[in-house]
Formats: structure tokens, C-alpha cells, sequence
């Protein structure tokens, strides 16, 4: 570890942009912080929301930041931040309950899952005003989401009942292939050198890895066993590393009054896995 960040209480999700020497961390408490990387500092936390924000990502091609709020009924709303003046310059509301992790392809089409309504929801344009909404047979609560822009594939991780992984057509939406996926899946990334998705599961602690195969057929390799919780990834496609994220913790037992206990996470105890794709 190379230090904590002092006001940065609250984090829930950070995107880097690099040429602008900035991280953006997305908080608990409605803020975006703004972080120079040079000196490791936050030099501010930009007030968005009057409740959390749930991801952020960097736009490189339209130099923006892009940060989705919670949970906040039957609505969400994004937050577009000019990467070179770290102010915010719009919003706009989306018909979800929440959204989980988007992506953001070369040309700034930005595409994110809405778990709730069973979509996923395809913004494009300069504001992000044209809006499609793509529906998959067999796909119940879309999660993550990962793509191969150069064979225009669109991976949709679905934690239904039966959980599956759904291969479309990037530009159509078309289905064209499902696999059973593990359960509970988080987070996905496409390894464009070695043509394979990377699929995190805390529920199953393990990383799944898919292939493509000479036919363009997608076929489940094996896993690899992580840890309960690992819910959380990053992909670093230069060295083609993997790095998991979770805590010890303990689970308490259902009761009448909370049938769905969180778990409690011991202090101290953040661990992050390497894994390399060889």
C-alpha cells in the first residue's frame, strides 16, 4: 500500500485521468473527491447528490468525468464534470432505480446496466440524449458489463435465478450466445491480448475465465479460486494483471427482523489479489 488518503471517508468507487494528473472518487456522502495524483492529496469533494454516489468513469475522448447516484426510486442521474476545470457542467436523468457499473466505448457512447428493470441502457450522443434500452432473453438483473470494440461484442453478466452471461451484437443489441455464469458477478473485464473475459464472483470466490475460440465460439476455460466477498475488480490490460478486492468479515445470522443481514467487515483487514493473465 502506498498511503490512505486523508478526506477521503466514504469512498465507493474512483476513475483516473491521467493527463489531467486527477483521480475522481465517487463518495458516500454525495461528493465527488477530486485527487491530484501527483502529490496523493484531495484537493477538494465537488457536492453532486444529497445522498451517495454509486460509480464514476472517465470519458477521454470528451475530457469529462461521468458519475452515477444511487439508489433514488425510480430515477438516476448522471453528473457530467469537465475534466479540465473539475466543475460540473450537466446532468441528466435516467428511468432506473439504480445503476450499477457503466462503460464508456471509444467514440463516448456510454453503456450501463439497469438491474431493477431488467435493461441496459445505451446513451449516446455530445449530451448523452439519445437513449435506447436493450432487453436479453434469459438476462434478469443485468450487472456488468464488458466489451470487445474491435469484434463489436457486448458482455452482459446477468445474477438472475440462473446466472448467465450474454454475448450481443455491440451495435444492435442483437443476443447471439449464453453461458451459465457464477453467481452474484460484480464486475467483468474483456483481455483483449489474450481474447478472454475475466469474470470476478464474491458469492462463488472465484475468477471465472471465458475464451474465444477459432470459430468465434465463447467457451468457459476454468477458474481460479479468490475469496468470499471478492465481488470487486480492476484490469490493468498493459501488464494483463488482475487485481481483486475484498475484507475479512462476519456474517450474522438472519433473523425475523433482518432476513438479509449485511456483512460486518473487521478493520484493517482490505486485501487486494494479484492475478496474472498469462
Amino acid at each position: 500500500m502506498i498511503k490512505t488518503l486523508d478526506n477521503s471517508t466514504g469512498a465507493n468507487a474512483v476513475a483516473f485521468a491521467p493527463e489531467h494528473n486527477r483521480a475522481y472518487v465517487a463518495n458516500m456522502d454525495g461528493t465527488l473527491g477530486i485527487v491530484a495524483l501527483d502529490r496523493m492529496t484531495v484537493q477538494s469533494r465537488l457536492k453532486l447528490d444529497s445522498g451517495n454516489l454509486n460509480n464514476v468513469v472517465y470519458d477521454a475522448g470528451h475530457q469529462r468525468v461521468i458519475v452515477t447516484s444511487g439508489r433514488r426510486g425510480d430515477h438516476s442521474t448522471l453528473y457530467f464534470i469537465d475534466a479540465g476545470t473539475d466543475t460540473l457542467v450537466g446532468s441528466r436523468q435516467v428511468p432506473a432505480q439504480k445503476l450499477d457499473a457503466p462503460i464508456v466505448l471509444d467514440n463516448g457512447t456510454l453503456i450501463v446496466p439497469m438491474r431493477d428493470e431488467n435493461q441496459v441502457a445505451v446513451l449516446s450522443g455530445e449530451r448523452l440524449e439519445k437513449h435506447q434500452y436493450w432487453t436479453f432473453e434469459g438476462c434478469n438483473k443485468p450487472s456488468a458489463l464488458a466489451v470487445d470494440e474491435q469484434r463489436q461484442r457486448l458482455f452482459v453478466a446477468c445474477r438472475g435465478a440462473s446466472p448467465q452471461l450474454i454475448i450481443a451484437d455491440l451495435m444492435t443489441g442483437k443476443r447471439l450466445a449464453a453461458l451459465p455464469v457464477t453467481r452474484a458477478v460484480n464486475s467483468m473485464a474483456y483481455d483483449r491480448q489474450h481474447d478472454r473475459l475475466l469474470i470476478p464472483s464474491g458469492a462463488d470466490a472465484s475468477l471465472t475465465v471465458i475464451e474465444r475460440d477459432a470459430d468465434g465460439q465463447y467457451w468457459t476455460k476454468g477458474s481460479v479460486s479468490t475469496r468470499l466477498w471478492a465481488h470487486n475488480m480492476t484490469f490493468d490490460s498493459a501488464r494483463s494483471r488482475v487485481y481483486v478486492l475484498s475484507a475479512d468479515f462476519t456474517q450474522p445470522e438472519p433473523t425475523k427482523e433482518r432476513p438479509k443481514p449485511d456483512p460486518v467487515f473487521h478493520p484493517d483487514t482490505f486485501t487486494v489479489m494479484t492475478l496474472e493473465s498469462r
